[in-house]
């Protein structure tokens, strides 16, 4: 989703995901944090701050199993190569 500009849909996922991540006390390895802090960092740049604080909030407000079905119908998608959530 990243690499395919949803920037949105991104930051949203991001948010629930490491909202439900923190809810259960998992960590990260330090490079996969890293990495996840770039891609953080980028979807901050595209959106800018309040677009990102919407998105981000609002994927604190899902549960994991519907930020999970919402990734899985995209990538079940035919068109998801080229689609957004």
């Amino acid at each position: 989703m990243l690499a395919r500009g949803c920037w949105s849909d991104c930051a949203r996922l991001c948010g629930a995901i490491l909202d439900a991540g923190q809810q259960i006390g998992l960590t990260m390895p330090p490079e996969e944090r890293r990495v996840l802090e770039g891609d953080i960092s980028q979807l901050r740049q595209q959106l800018g701050e309040t677009e990102f604080a919407v998105a981000w909030a609002a994927g604190q407000q899902l549960a994991l199993d519907q930020a999970a079905g919402e990734v899985q119908v995209w990538l079940d998608s035919p068109s998801a190569s080229n689609q957004c959530a």
